[in-house]
């Protein structure tokens, strides 16, 4: 997701550029995903500001049955990117800026989204990820599928790997 915005920076501030987004981004080490989604490109007085809904499907684990699945995360980018040179060559930040966290456009004018869009993923991907919104999760007791079929555990049954943490309920009660 690499943009030549060369031209839109020679441009007075508010024009713009709209961009369909239907293409391969590496996301992690080895792991292609297809990226679809509207970008719009908009010059401001110091750079360019991006905006822009995206959606890529990602892997998950079910956090209820443990089942891997593939769901659509939305990621929306709201950024402004500042050129490290004006489009005339003449430097427009200083290296001590460009450190201090602001988003750059590269010395060729490339407006590189790949890092703010993996950034984007990481903070709308749902928590506790869920199969299905009525996924019934696995029985404590003997970790059957409860989706598949209803278990036979007894309702009171109690798993024997966290028995012994039974003993200090009445206990923790006394002290209370």
């Amino acid at each position: 997701m690499r943009y030549n915005v060369v031209q839109l920076l020679k441009e007075p501030a508010g024009s713009f550029r709209d961009y369909q987004v239907d293409e391969e981004i590496l996301l992690e080490a080895g792991v292609r995903e297809r990226v679809e989604g509207h970008l719009q490109l908009t010059r401001s007085n110091r750079g360019i500001w991006v905006k822009g809904e995206l959606v890529v499907a990602l892997d998950f684990v079910c956090s209820r049955c443990l089942k891997s699945f593939r769901h659509p995360v939305k990621a929306s980018i709201y950024e402004e990117f500042r050129p490290m040179l004006s489009s005339k060559g003449d430097r427009v930040l200083t290296d001590l800026e460009a450190e201090e966290g602001i988003l750059t456009i590269s010395e060729r004018h490339i407006l590189d989204l790949e890092e703010t869009l993996r950034q984007s993923l990481i903070v709308d991907r749902p928590l506790k990820p869920l199969c299905h919104a009525e996924c019934k999760g696995i029985c404590p007791v003997c970790g059957s599928d409860q989706n598949l079929s209803p278990c036979h555990c007894e309702e009171g049954a109690k798993n024997p790997q966290s028995a012994h943490l039974a003993e200090f309920l009445p206990r923790m009660g006394e002290q209370l």
